[in-house]
């Protein structure tokens, strides 16, 4: 599975406490997802790699496909899935520890079976 991580925040110090607030010490816009970062960790070791799967046909799946492609992963069997958002997350990290809370979301159109993926 393909996801962008929409932002990923990273706060200073500690996780506010429940309903608190805290300032964003940076911010990034990151393709990945655990299958897109192992192709392109496979592409960079200078193997061959393809994605099968499905993205939205919105801004973050262009991302993520501009990234694999300019990876050089083979993206011929793609599906660009209409009206269905890309799956994302929201990812905060807690500077001084590394830790990292993900809030996520996938929409139940871009699953693929095992037909469609032939």
């Amino acid at each position: 599975m393909n996801a962008i991580d929409i932002h990923t925040h990273i706060v200073p110090a500690e996780f506010p406490a429940y309903a608190g607030k805290v300032r964003i010490v940076e911010e990034v816009v990151s393709p990945g997802g655990q299958v897109a970062s192992a192709l392109v960790a496979c592409a960079r070791l200078g193997l061959r790699a393809k994605y099968v799967g499905t993205v939205g046909d919105d801004r973050n799946g262009r991302i993520q496909l501009e990234d694999l492609r300019a990876s050089g992963i083979d993206l011929q069997h793609v599906q660009i899935r209409e009206g269905c958002p890309t799956q994302s997350a929201y990812i905060v990290i807690d500077r001084s520890t590394g830790e990292r809370t993900v809030f996520w979301r996938r929409d139940a159109a871009s699953s693929i079976t095992r037909a469609e993926s032939r």
